[in-house]
């Protein structure tokens, strides 16, 4: 009877096993679209280019790599990926708009945590504002908002392919939800 039992079974347990792994590998990341304000009467599509100015790390705190300099390349390459041109210093001043960000809270998390279910979330805001060249005035400003939760061997970054990673990929999230919502309002969604 316990033969028949276990090859009766074998199915569901096989799909127990498999939504278990899928978790332990995956685990949960928590995507926020970003808060965006823009003044009122403004329309973007009259800007020709963007200058990304260096973000800021006002945390108050250090880390083992440039976590300032790296969402300035995110957010570079990803506004040059949508098809926006990049100016720098003087160029197309009156039709340039520039993106100054501010990193507000960056928390790698703790991989070992993440797996474990015990906490060690990554999390990630950035302000973002977008001031005009000539002028000086911030005519919008994007503030991003992403974490990961516990769970996942892969410390709760989907498709990321290190737990180790998933901090700076905390980053990334952050710096392509500011572009896309950029994007957005330059075409007019």
């Amino acid at each position: 009877m316990g033969d028949t039992y276990w090859r009766s079974n074998t199915r569901q347990k096989e799909t127990i096993v498999a939504v278990s792994l899928l978790v332990f590998v995956v685990g949960c990341a928590t995507s926020h679209r970003p808060l965006v304000w823009v003044e009122q009467g403004v329309s973007l599509s009259r800007y020709k280019a963007f200058e990304v100015t260096p973000a800021l790390n006002e945390t108050g705190q250090t880390f083992d790599f440039e976590v300032a300099d790296t969402l300035t390349q995110y957010i570079q390459s990803g506004l040059k990926e949508k098809g926006y041109i990049l100016a720098e210093g003087s160029t197309m001043a009156p039709t340039t708009l520039m993106v100054t960000s501010r990193l507000i809270t960056y928390e790698p998390g703790n991989v070992a945590g993440r797996m474990l279910g015990f906490g060690g979330q990554a999390r990630c805001i950035l302000r973002s504002a977008l001031i005009e060249k000539d002028t000086g005035k911030m005519i919008a400003e994007v503030v991003s908002a992403q974490e990961t939760q516990s769970g996942g061997l892969l410390g709760g970054a989907v498709g990321v392919a290190s737990a180790i990673g998933a901090g700076q990929v905390m980053l990334h999230n952050c710096a392509t939800a500011i572009v896309e919502e950029i994007d957005r309002r330059f075409k007019g969604d």
